[in-house]
């Protein structure tokens, strides 16, 4: 359910109706597929205690998540109900879902059978084109990552609504010299729109605990670069850890005050066992940051990374253990 929770919000509501800190139902929006053409598209789902049933909870809470569907953009809302429910099927239709077929045999519960009944809801004028969709952070509904980092000479801020036009300035400023290290992040950062969408995506993949960015900052507030946790294995856990600075901010020592500044998050935050580097081999700046921050180099491995021309390349791993940073602490980076 945690998960479940996470890979919702932000960029769909999830409600809970409380009575004395006593949960007695929820409602909650879902993407209903991946392809961009849905995307102004959601499935709803409400679920109430039985005993709270009957009591105006369950259109309560629809009533809200509608108005806020409404309100990020979206257009139209599925639901799908394993019959028989009667309640289920009035509540919906009360609120203006319309049947518009049904699977039969598609859901197996309490050792049967059932079919599932699908309805929709249309929002907005359909003859209007559909805008983007917003998050709920966007609107005020619902808190962006909060999580500050300080440094004596770095701000360093979960990245979010607010920082795409610094980051479209920042990748398009430095797109060449970018593209051999970072060519996902310059082929996904090409204007304002993407750099939008590239933003909203951190967003959302910070809660679902997918990745971990973060823009970096010097105290004039001037974006300098981005740094982030991905590639987890949760299961061990372990993760990866990658930054780019702006090419006048190199050679100061900023990313390695950066490093030690998130270790912290990396092993206490976020619980990691195993933090690594990969750092191509002619790096000589990053290959220092990692000696200079305490992560141990592990090897060469080939063939392990494709750069911005279409070549593979080796990688040097570094790596740094939670009962590494333990035992040497903060004071591992100098």
């Amino acid at each position: 359910m945690t998960q479940r929770v996470r890979t919702t919000v932000p960029a769909y509501p999830w409600l809970v109706a409380e009575e004395n800190q006593r949960i007695l139902g929820y409602a909650y929006a879902c993407s209903h597929r991946q392809r961009a053409a849905y995307r102004w598209t959601v499935e709803s789902s409400v679920y109430l205690r039985p005993e709270c049933q009957g009591r105006g909870l369950g259109k309560a809470l629809y009533v809200r998540l509608l108005d806020i569907l409404e309100r990020q953009g979206f257009r139209t809302i599925l639901a799908g109900i394993t019959l028989p429910n009667p309640a289920s099927v009035r509540l919906h239709e009360s609120l203006g879902y319309a049947p518009v077929g049904s699977y039969p045999g598609v859901g197996f519960k309490a050792g049967e059978w059932h079919k599932v009944q699908w309805l929709t809801l249309h929002l907005g004028d359909p003859q209007q084109l559909p805008g983007e969709t917003r998050l709920l952070c966007e609107m005020g509904e619902h808190e962006g990552p909060q999580f500050a980092i300080d440094t004596p000479r770095l701000c360093l801020r979960p990245m979010g609504p607010g920082d795409e036009g610094e980051l479209e300035m920042f990748v398009e400023r430095e797109r060449e010299r970018l593209r051999a290290a970072f060519p996902l992040l310059v082929s996904q950062v090409v204007d304002a729109d993407s750099a939008r969408q590239f933003v909203r995506r951190k967003c959302v993949e910070w809660f679902a605990r997918d990745s971990f960015s973060f823009a970096i900052r010097d105290y004039r507030q001037q974006f300098l670069g981005t740094l982030a946790f991905k590639h987890f294995e949760w299961s061990v856990p372990k993760g990866d850890l990658g930054y780019c600075l702006a090419q006048s901010a190199q050679g100061k020592g900023l990313i390695s005050e950066a490093v030690k500044a998130v270790l912290p998050f990396a092993f206490e935050h976020l619980g990691l066992a195993r933090l690594y580097l990969r750092i191509h081999p002619g790096n000589l700046g990053s290959l220092r940051v990692a000696e200079k921050c305490g992560f141990g180099y592990e090897g060469l491995v080939r063939c392990d990374f494709r750069g911005g021309d279409g070549q593979l390349q080796d990688v040097r791993y570094y790596a740094m253990t939670g009962e590494d940073w333990r035992a040497t602490g903060p004071s591992s980076c100098r």
